[in-house]
C-alpha cells in the first residue's frame, strides 16, 4: 500500500484563523501529525473529522484562553462517529463517548486548535486547568520511541516552541495509486 500525503498550511494571526477555522468543518476529514516525529496520534486510524463545540457561558468564564476565539471542538472517529479523542485521568489517550463527557461537563474530547507563525499548530486540551496540549516526548521503552501526553503549552510570544509540542493538521491519509496520463 502506497500513501499520498500534502501539507496544509495554516497561518496567520488568531482573527485571520477564524476563516480557516470555520472552512475545516466543510472538509470530511483530515490527519494529525507531530512535527516533532511525523507520527499519527493512532497509526491504524490516522483520520479525524473534526467537529465544532459551542460553549456555554459558565464554560467560557473558566476558560483561560477565551480571550483569543479559538472556540473548541472534538475530533471525531472517522469509522464510528458517536466516538471521539479524549484524555482519560490518567492522561492517557483514548476514545470517549463524545456526547456523554460534555454533557458531564469533564470535557475530555474538548480541544482548541492555537495557530502559530508556522505550518503547524499547537492542540490545547480542556483537561485539568485548561493550560496544557498535546506534545510528543522521547522514550526508549515504546516501539516508536515516542510517547505522547499533554504539557503546558507555550503562549510567550517572545521564545520559539518547542517542535515536540507542535501538530500539523494534514489532508486525509488514504490509499494512493498512479493516474495514468
Amino acid at each position: 500500500m502506497a500513501y499520498i500525503n500534502f501539507k496544509l498550511c495554516i497561518w496567520g494571526r488568531a482573527r485571520g484563523f477564524a476563516g480557516f477555522y470555520r472552512s475545516i468543518f466543510y472538509k470530511k476529514s483530515f490527519n494529525k501529525r507531530f512535527a516533532y516525529a511525523r507520527y499519527a496520534l493512532d497509526n491504524r486510524k490516522p483520520n479525524w473529522n473534526l467537529k465544532q463545540v459551542l460553549l456555554d457561558e459558565q464554560t467560557r468564564k473558566s476558560d483561560p484562553f477565551d480571550s483569543f476565539n479559538l472556540g473548541a471542538s472534538q475530533f471525531v472517529n472517522t469509522e464510528v462517529s458517536k466516538l471521539c479523542l479524549g484524555i482519560d485521568e490518567s492522561r492517557f489517550f483514548a476514545l470517549k463517548d463524545c456526547e456523554e463527557y460534555l454533557k458531564s461537563k469533564k470535557f475530555e474530547t474538548l480541544f482548541t486548535i492555537i495557530p502559530i507563525t508556522s505550518a503547524a499548530v499547537q492542540i490545547r486540551s480542556f483537561v485539568l486547568d485548561k493550560t496544557e496540549c498535546i506534545a510528543a516526548f522521547f522514550n526508549p521503552r515504546l516501539p516508536s520511541r515516542i510517547g505522547i501526553s499533554i504539557t503546558p503549552c507555550s503562549m510567550d510570544k517572545i521564545f520559539s516552541i518547542d517542535m515536540s509540542k507542535l501538530m500539523l493538521i494534514l489532508p486525509p491519509l488514504v490509499e494512493a495509486k498512479t493516474i495514468n496520463p
